[in-house]
């Protein structure tokens, strides 16, 4: 089933300009699968929603991508970067949360640029760490194509 992204551009479209300052700001080029997908949509909820982490955690539900624009800021890519920012290795940045405040974030550095992984919020130290990063996919295409149907949502036919 293909991912559609809900309320795409509900916000404005991203500009290739908005995508340059923001790759500015990261100091990083984002990978291209992603670049392409900010241009389309600028954020948006994903139908499917659901992301599996692993055998431990189980699955998740995506609520929503963040997108380049100013507000609201709390879904602006640039403000959650700079709110996480020290919080996560300097090479992963959030692009995405699910309901309870855990974040889908982006390798734009090192041997696992381009990677998606889940960030969980609990246990971090003081030195951000990769054990509470899980991986999620080699790349963002990958992870959209991996997202599936909630089963709480599904109707159960009976009325």
């Amino acid at each position: 089933m293909p991912t559609v992204i809900l309320e795409s551009k509900k916000f404005g479209p991203a500009s290739e300009s908005d995508v340059r300052e923001f790759e500015s700001l990261i100091k990083s080029r984002l990978p291209e699968d992603y670049r392409a997908f900010l241009l389309a949509h600028n954020g948006g909820e994903p139908d499917p929603e659901v992301f599996f982490i692993n055998e431990s955690q189980g699955d998740d539900i995506l609520a929503k991508f963040y997108g380049l624009y100013k507000e609201p800021k709390y879904s602006s890519l640039a403000w959650c970067f700079e709110t996480y920012r020290g919080r996560m290795p300097s090479n992963i940045i959030p692009i995405g949360t699910d309901p309870g405040g855990n974040q889908v974030c982006l390798s734009i550095g090192g041997s696992d640029y381009g990677a998606i992984y889940f960030w969980d919020h609990e246990g971090i130290g003081e030195t951000p760490p990769y054990e509470n990063l899980y991986l999620l996919a080699p790349n963002f295409s990958a992870f959209l194509d991996g997202l599936t149907p909630n089963i709480d949502d599904e109707d159960d036919g009976e009325e």
